[in-house]
């Protein structure tokens, strides 16, 4: 049995390594948060299999995820010390990346009063585009399209924010699906490997009605892609995506309930054990805080680049 003892987000993070490479700048754009919240430890516990588990004294909860069974169980001591066993036939270090690590992340980057999201960032002429959605809305789509007019890369899938702080990627990196690079000048960048990888992920989310449905994960310097460095950007606009809605700015209420509604979709995957509703509740008014900084708008899937440069320009 796998045991991984953790203090704090700094030392948690420690688990990115056995998942993805090059977080190594996000570890250090965390000193920005300052004052670590004085967590009590976490054991992580890798069962070997389902029936090491314990039932007793524990809340467990179980799901699917990409078509995976796994199982999830919290303990919880007199002095709030957190046991948490995960386990999962196939691909264990990428679920719990998903179900333990994100969440316990979350946790603690709103109680130093900021929030997370599912999104991808970007700079193009001294503005900040922020766009967010479900999985498979066309964020990174975006992201590539703007790339391609040699915007500045700040960050791809789980984004960091605090008001007054610049925007933290959790790692260094772009996940890539065949629809998202294949008419971009990125894709021959790729290596043989990912290019063929990308291509099998492809084929293998058509096999099973992308209920299967993988990325391939990239260091954007890889592929001649600059990160920026978020220069007081001269305006911030925040971006959703979702169906059949016409391009619009829209009240910022409007953004808080659909942020409130994701977080407890993705927190109901792993029965809310990790990300309790009153931390949903706390990060959604984060959230409304630095939304007062931003210009808010709402596009259709499908949406390109070019419409929300210029729907957005024509605020100027």
């Amino acid at each position: 049995m796998e045991v991984d003892r953790f203090y704090n987000i700094h030392d948690l993070l420690k688990f990115r390594a056995f998942y993805e490479r090059n977080f190594i700048e996000f570890k250090n754009d965390l000193k920005q948060f300052k004052s670590p919240v004085n967590q009590p430890s976490i054991d992580l516990i890798f069962p070997s299999s389902q029936k090491d588990i314990p039932s007793s004294g524990t809340t467990v909860t179980s799901g699917v995820y990409k078509m995976i069974p796994w199982t999830l169980a919290l303990r919880k001591d007199d002095k709030a010390h957190e046991t948490i066993y995960f386990y999962s036939p196939i691909f264990t270090t990428f679920l719990a990346w998903r179900m333990v690590i994100i969440p316990l992340l979350k946790r603690e980057i709103v109680q130093r009063n900021g929030f997370s999201l599912i999104g991808s960032a970007f700079q193009y002429q001294n503005e900040i585009f922020i766009v967010s959605g479900y999985p498979g809305s066309g964020k990174t789509s975006i992201l590539m399209q703007a790339l391609e007019r040699d915007a500045m890369f700040m960050g791809d899938n789980e984004l960091l924010f605090k008001t007054g702080s610049p925007i933290i990627a959790i790692s260094n990196e772009i996940e890539l699906r065949w629809n998202t690079v294949r008419n971009t000048r990125f894709l021959k960048r790729l290596s043989p490997v990912d290019r063929v990888s990308i291509l099998m992920n492809h084929l293998l989310s058509i096999a099973t009605a992308q209920h299967i449905n993988f990325n391939v994960v990239v260091n954007p310097a890889s592929i001649g892609i600059a990160k920026d460095q978020q220069q007081n950007p001269a305006k911030i606009h925040f971006i959703l995506l979702k169906p059949n809605t016409p391009e619009t700015p829209v009240e910022r209420s409007v953004f808080v309930e659909e942020f409130l509604a994701y977080e407890s979709r993705y927190a109901s995957l792993f029965g809310e054990s990790l990300y309790s509703k009153e931390m949903q509740i706390q990060a959604s008014r984060h959230f409304e805080i630095f939304l007062n900084e931003c210009n808010p708008w709402i596009f259709p899937l499908g949406t390109s680049f070019d419409k929300i440069l210029s729907t957005t320009q024509q605020t100027k």
